[in-house]
């Protein structure tokens, strides 16, 4: 059996607006007093799996304007390609 390790596998989610963010052991925490985007649930976890066997991550976030979803893995952004798909809450792939 081949099996890889995730280290770190996080979501960060943005607006164009004004927020204080701290950087704490690569993870953004941001005040969300004015309304900034809030990451409501997501997968966050460092765990063994099988090669060629599907990893579904998920993350829910909040924010005026809808926040952009970006996923990092050791501290590089995840872009998607035709090995990965992103479902977006509408149902839409991306």
């Amino acid at each position: 059996m081949i099996r890889i390790f995730i280290t770190l596998v996080f979501c960060v989610v943005s607006i164009i607006a004004t927020s204080k963010t701290t950087q704490l052991e690569d993870l953004d925490f941001t005040d969300h007093s004015n309304g900034s985007p809030k990451i409501g649930r997501s997968s966050y976890f460092k765990q063994d799996f099988r090669l060629g066997y599907k990893l579904k991550l998920f993350c829910e976030a909040s924010g005026t304007p809808r926040p952009r979803i970006v996923w990092y893995h050791r501290g590089v952004e995840v872009n998607p390609d035709h090995n990965r798909t992103f479902f977006l809450d509408s149902g839409s792939h991306g």
